[in-house]
């Protein structure tokens, strides 16, 4: 597992290996920035998850998710910013996020607030 000082970081590995494609949360849809279009919800697919925590601000998380568009063939990013107050996970995304690790070597257990995910 790649250990990541910061999101800059953690942001430029993800360019690297593909993922330059910026994504924006939209009801159930992704916003595809740089087309200017929707993705419906069977339109993609999670393939990487991290969860940042500022050091020095415990209030503040970062979900950071690597999206596949396998009709359009791209692979990009979306950001969520979760603040200790607003929790909330898109139903959606939190549907992804299970089908992402079911069947791998991670576990999930979910609530309608929050979802932690961690190794077995």
């Amino acid at each position: 597992m790649k250990i990541y000082l910061d999101n800059t970081e953690l942001l430029s590995d993800l360019k690297k290996r593909g993922f330059i494609n910026d994504f924006h949360l939209v009801g159930n849809d992704l916003f595809w920035i740089q087309k200017k279009g929707l993705l419906r919800v069977g339109a993609f697919d999670i393939l990487e998850y991290y969860k940042i925590i500022e050091p020095k601000k415990n209030t503040s998380e970062h979900l950071i998710l690597g999206i596949l568009a396998p009709y359009h063939n791209v692979k990009g990013i979306l950001i969520k910013q979760c603040k200790n107050n607003n929790r909330k996970i898109s139903p959606i995304i939190l549907k992804k996020l299970k089908d992402l690790f079911t069947g791998s070597s991670e576990h999930c257990e979910s609530s309608t607030e929050w979802l932690v995910c961690y190794h077995k």
